[in-house]
């Protein structure tokens, strides 16, 4: 019971009607009061006396320390996580400053001062959590006088306490998410690779790669192996690539140079300008490489970076150039929960919270302009393009459907495993998994719509509002995996000169290369033009090696070897980015013997060392 209801419950009692009323004065004057009859009298004195006494005690104590508990709405973060949230904002409420002082290294008067027109009484979201190495940054919605904003706190891992700049003023947050119909670009010049003033390997005892008439040395590092161009002049440039994964070269000459770290999606674009000076530039990409293509208002490729900060780059009058995407877009809330993603010619913009998603595909209207696409384009639908795909929910990832010719396969699951379940008996997940299969799937189209129809009256209509969106009646918004239009086909082309040389390496290895010898390289050249097509459906394993190739055109591919679970076959795959084709093709037995032999010189080499 708090003060003030003590003091009301006080105040009620003596304002009643007293319990010597006139009727019982005039009794006592009288004198016609008989003792026997006292007590009954005595018993509500007694306890009017015990309740003035205690309420007089409560009245005069001072209020306890009731810690009061912040109540946090969230949806992707551990216990852990939540627990130190609650903790954090809790202890600004109750204006715990020993609380406080465990929690964070912020003062614990700017601490209160920064909240103190919040009311952290109300329920808190959390509306974004972004991991990172070190610490997780969250994102919470706050409340005052209605209006809300968003605080950004970071959650370091090493130490269990909160961080923020209290310096940074907290974001004004809006719900109602609006992207901009237009994305201007302004093109600098790419800065210029920085040259590495002191080289402390021994060049004698790294690996090395001979690419595009340059030597690349794969020195070892503690966090993987780091990546040293030797260029003109024995100068060196240091790529910004360390890694223990495949570094793929997607195409590249003397001039252009093109790296792909396939363990970080950090890509790197090396060019040699008009002036003899090494330009470079590095950014996101997505799985399967970067994304190139031409445009109706450049002579030169233009290629995309994505990720949180997207840059497209292009060459213009012999200089490498590039405009970040949204340095000119004025975005309702922070940038961090902006990102964008390659689509083919387009751009996917997306803004993304723990409640919603708001997306808008942009594509080129000039070199310096894009446009969001859904004014210029109505997508065409085809029957075959649910043939053999998913669909996803946009904002429940957990409910997918799958098309596989002529079946349809629904299945919701939203089961979460317990890495560390109580007991034995304990499930080691929560939650449920409900399947259903739809039967004789048929499909038609119209305009931008697909009609879909099943066995038991199963009818459901999708329209196509952007490469990758589908909506259904209820407007709830599917995504697929990839533009229809941007499915790689397949080329029955695997080589496209005679090879000149050839060597293999492990993939994740030591960077050590075998290679064939020249004497060997007609019967090589022989057995590849041997290779089928692929086009059955198959099981194949991660894939072991890499085919680096350098043709007598001058210039270099990369191919894929594999094999079948069943070892009964060996696959080559070719992925060519620019023409947008990806192909399996069947080795024929001899030339997968060649590869195991220079597989087990790979296997010789290392345990020499």
């Amino acid at each position: 019971m708090t003060n003030s209801r003590v003091k009301q419950a006080i105040d009620e009692t003596i304002g009643r009607e007293p319990l010597m009323d006139e009727a019982f004065v005039q009794k006592i004057l009288d004198g016609k009061q008989h003792r026997k009859k006292r007590l009954p009298f005595m018993q509500p004195a007694i306890v009017l006396l015990i309740l003035f006494a205690v309420c007089g005690m409560l009245y005069f104590m001072p209020q306890s320390d009731k810690q009061l508990a912040v109540d946090i709405e969230e949806q992707y973060l551990t216990d852990e996580e939540e627990q130190l949230v609650k903790n954090y904002y809790s202890a600004i409420l109750n204006k715990n400053k020993k609380s406080l002082e465990e929690l964070t290294s912020i003062p614990f008067d700017q601490a209160v001062e920064r909240y103190s027109k919040f009311d952290l009484k109300q329920p808190l979201q959390v509306l974004k959590k972004i991991d990172s190495k070190e610490f997780v940054i969250v994102y919470v919605k706050l409340h005052s006088n209605g209006t809300d904003f968003l605080d950004r706190i970071e959650l370091i891992d090493s130490t269990g306490k909160v961080d923020l700049d209290v310096e940074q003023p907290l974001f004004q947050y809006e719900s109602d998410i609006t992207l901009p119909k237009f994305i201007t670009l302004d093109y600098k010049v790419a800065p210029t690779a920085p040259l590495m003033q002191n080289v402390d390997f021994d060049k004698e005892k790294v690996h090395t790669r001979q690419l595009n008439g340059y030597t690349l040395y794969l020195v070892p590092r503690k966090g993987g192996v780091q990546h040293v161009l030797e260029i003109d002049d024995g100068q060196y440039i240091d790529l910004n690539i360390t890694s223990d994964m495949t570094v793929y070269t997607i195409a590249g000459n003397k001039d252009t140079t093109y790296f792909v770290n396939d363990e970080t999606k950090e890509a790197t674009f090396l060019f040699r300008n008009k002036f003899g000076d090494y330009q470079m530039i590095t950014g996101q990409v997505q799985d399967g490489g970067g994304s190139t293509y031409n445009t109706d208002f450049h002579e030169n490729p233009v290629a995309l970076f994505v990720g949180d900060k997207p840059k497209i780059i292009t060459i213009d009058q012999g200089q490498l150039m590039y405009a970040d995407v949204f340095e000119y877009v004025k975005f309702v809330n922070p940038n961090e929960f902006y990102s964008t993603e390659s689509a083919g010619p387009n751009l996917l913009v997306k803004y993304t919270d723990d409640y919603q998603q708001v997306s808008t595909y942009y594509e080129f209207i000039a070199i310096d302009e894009l446009q969001d696409s859904r004014t210029v384009n109505m997508y065409e639908t085809k029957p075959e393009h649910l043939k053999d795909v998913m669909v996803q929910n946009r904002y429940k990832y957990n409910i997918q459907y799958v098309f596989d010719n002529g079946t349809l396969h629904y299945k919701d699951d939203t089961r979460i495993y317990i890495e560390k379940p109580k007991s034995k008996d304990e499930k080691p997940y929560s939650g449920e998994l409900i399947e259903k299969t739809y039967t004789n799937i048929q499909i038609e189209t119209k305009g931008n719509q697909y009609f879909i129809t099943g066995d038991n009256g199963f009818s459901w209509t999708l329209t196509r509002t952007a490469p990758r969106i589908l909506v259904d009646e209820k407007g709830i918004e599917y995504t697929i995996p990839i533009a229809f239009e941007d499915i790689p086909k397949t080329s029955d082309i695997l080589l496209e000169d005679e090879i000149q040389s050839l060597g293999i390496y492990k993939i994740g290895g030591l960077g050590t290369y075998a290679y064939t010898l020249d004497e060997d390289l007609e019967e090589v050249n022989e057995l590849f033009n041997q290779a089928t097509v692929n086009e059955e459906s198959i099981r194949l394993g991660i894939p072991e090696y890499m085919i680096d190739i350098e043709y007598e055109n001058g210039n270099r591919e990369s191919l894929e070897l594999m094999f079948s679970e069943s070892n009964d076959a060996s696959y080559v795959k070719k992925h060519d980015i620019v023409n947008n084709t990806l192909t399996l093709f069947k080795i024929p037995k001899a030339l997968a013997d060649h590869f195991s032999h220079l597989a087990e010189k790979i296997k010789e080499i290392n345990k020499a060392k």
